[in-house]
């Protein structure tokens, strides 16, 4: 979960935070990235006698950056922008924490036969005084910038050989082939996988490895994929960007010279392996495997945020607190998949449903002592209160209106919703009828 994300728990800042824990909202004291490695190495030591696995992605060094003032000193001397102090200084967090999680895996008898994969999910933040290793573009970008990261496996037991530098292209989709060949794990029953197991490569550098090629392409806040969008053909050698730029990466690592015109048919080659991809996938169309699906019991309370909006053109979304603190102007539907036909309750509000606060006024700000323990070195914005008169509920053709009381922190809308794919938008008006924005967050329930 990205943090102060509209999904995160209200006001979390990565001190003194909540965490969903086994379905419920639970604070605990500390810097969040503590908090998260002190709770996998709980688990790996009530595990200790068996075999476990440990997924543990970080939300560092995301925005927000709210570290300690004496984390950032270091950093704070060499004269850097103030951003760049926080964003270094929660990296560092994160190197001390692996630092940390290896000597527990050391103390617990447990470093030999374990398997330590480290990586990271993209490319470095935008920002002119960031060192990129001449890589283009930042994170966001199917410039090699935007995707290359790296990658350590570490693992004594078993025979991987002397540390060393493996320049072959992979990617996360070869991690589970290889995992599951390293745990003896036959896969080979009925799956089609992506990806190919690393272990030869990881045994012996020079094994025999095909040249493969395969697509990334970023689609987010795109319900139905635009051909070429945002992609890229990678294999040891080329990347075709969006279709239409090739770059020689071994010549060429930092994608200054296309030389798309100097090579036709390496371009028509790259894509066709794009063709491919898109028809295997079926990308031309709506993709209904990623609706939440919506009255699948009867206790069941499905909320819906504006970070799972769908856009229509896609472009800039609302995805923290802070879009919503602030009623940025913006709406979206979220599409949803009805697992029966029957009634729903659909339950309107600004702000999440925990802090009962109006829609036409502010939260109050979450003041406890369990909450400023830490010092709190970051703030969001401040809330603004929106003019909203009436919500508008459109469901599949059918669309409904109702006012909006002052004070009030929800409007409610019940109605008969068919099994199947559902789109829902819901708008909040100003007295003129005009719209304000979408209506930030909705929760459904059947009955």
């Amino acid at each position: 979960m990205r943090p102060a994300a509209t999904s995160d728990y209200w006001g979390n800042d990565r001190f003194g935070d909540h965490y969903r824990h086994n379905g419920r909202w639970e604070w605990a004291e500390g810097f969040n990235t503590d908090v998260f490695f002190d709770r996998a190495m709980q688990f790996m030591h009530n595990s200790r006698n068996r075999p476990f696995f440990v997924y543990l992605p970080t939300n560092v060094p995301h925005f927000p950056w709210n570290v300690r003032p004496e984390w950032r000193q270091a950093y704070r001397d060499q004269k850097l922008p103030v951003e760049l102090d926080n964003f270094y200084a929660s990296i560092e967090r994160v190197d001390k924490n692996v630092g940390r999680l290896r000597r527990f895996l050391a103390e617990e008898g447990l470093a030999d036969n374990t398997i330590l994969v480290f990586l990271t999910d993209n490319g470095t933040g935008n920002h002119k005084n960031i060192y990129n290793a001449s890589m283009r573009q930042f994170k966001g970008s199917v410039y090699e910038g935007g995707h290359r990261v790296p990658c350590f496996i570490h693992w004594p037991a078993g025979t991987l050989g002397k540390a060393r530098d493996i320049d072959t292209l992979t990617a996360h989709f070869d991690l589970l082939p290889t995992l599951a060949e390293l745990c003896s794990l036959d896969l080979s029953a009925g799956l089609d996988l992506d990806g190919r197991s690393l272990v030869p490569l990881l045994r012996q550098s020079e094994a025999k490895w095909e040249d493969r090629a395969w697509v990334l392409h970023s689609q987010n806040g795109n319900e139905t994929p635009r051909k070429w969008t945002s992609s890229v053909v990678l294999t040891s050698r080329w990347r075709l960007i969006n279709g239409r730029e090739l770059y020689d990466i071994q010549a060429d690592p930092s994608q200054r010279m296309d030389v798309a015109a100097e090579h036709p048919d390496v371009v028509e080659r790259l894509r066709r392996r794009y063709e491919e991809h898109w028809d295997r996938c079926g990308l031309g169309r709506k993709q209904p495997n990623e609706r939440p699906i919506v009255g699948a019991s009867q206790q069941e309370v499905i909320e819906l945020g504006p970070d799972a909006w769908m856009l229509d053109p896609p472009g800039r979304h609302i995805w923290w607190q802070g879009d919503v603190r602030l009623g940025k102007k913006l709406n979206g539907f979220w599409p949803v998949r009805i697992a029966r036909t029957g009634s729903y309750r659909l339950d309107v509000r600004r702000w999440p449903a925990y802090l009962d606060a109006p829609i036409t006024g502010i939260p109050a700000e979450q003041r406890t002592e369990e909450t400023i323990v830490e010092q709190k070195r970051w703030r969001f914005p401040e809330c603004r209160a929106l003019p909203v008169a009436a919500v508008r509920l459109e469901v599949n053709g059918q669309t409904c209106e109702k006012k909006v009381a002052e004070k009030v922190p929800v409007v409610s809308f019940d109605l008969t919703l068919k099994q199947g794919p559902a789109d829902i938008r819901a708008t909040f008006l100003d007295k003129r009828g005009e719209e304000i924005s979408g209506a930030y967050f909705v929760y459904i329930r059947r009955g």
